[in-house]
């Protein structure tokens, strides 16, 4: 199997959040990246919550790519959602993408995108809003049917 590659250069300083973590299973009593079972990737530098600057350029082998992979690059809450940038994968070696907007230039090899997609109404009803909301949430819920059991 090739390996699984990133390429990752932030052109605004926009993103207060940003990981690469390979992900293994799901824990429903969490949201953000602590739902997603897995180690973090050390390509990208833990920041402490502090902004990552324009410029951060980050290229390298996806450690532990199997089963899934996830990036999650989140903007303060005060500039909304719609920067955030989340990023599902699963190994193939055929496959190559590219993520570009105003913020952000991803370009992944030996990885295929996957769709997130969201809850079921029914579920999003017996949660609280921070958890249906949630990108990472829903990935894990999608991913993990045997480990949805909704947080008490």
């Amino acid at each position: 199997m090739a390996e699984a590659s990133i390429k990752l250069d932030t052109k605004t300083d926009a993103f207060q959040f940003l990981w690469l973590k390979n992900v293994s299973g799901f824990n429903p009593k969490h949201h953000c990246c602590d739902c997603l079972k897995g180690k973090r990737s050390e390509l990208i530098p833990h920041n402490e919550g502090r902004k990552y600057p324009a410029g951060l350029s980050v290229e390298g082998k996806i450690e532990q790519p199997a089963p899934y992979s996830y990036l999650c690059a989140v903007v303060p809450s005060a500039r909304g959602i719609a920067d955030n940038v989340h990023i599902l994968m699963e190994p193939d070696a055929a496959s190559e993408f590219t993520h570009e907007d105003a913020n952000i230039r991803v370009v992944v090899s030996g990885m295929r995108r996957l769709a997130i997609e969201p809850l079921p109404a029914i579920v999003q009803e017996g949660l609280p809003e921070l958890f249906w909301r949630c990108r990472n949430f829903q990935a894990g819920w999608q991913l993990f049917p045997s480990d949805r059991k909704l947080p008490e």
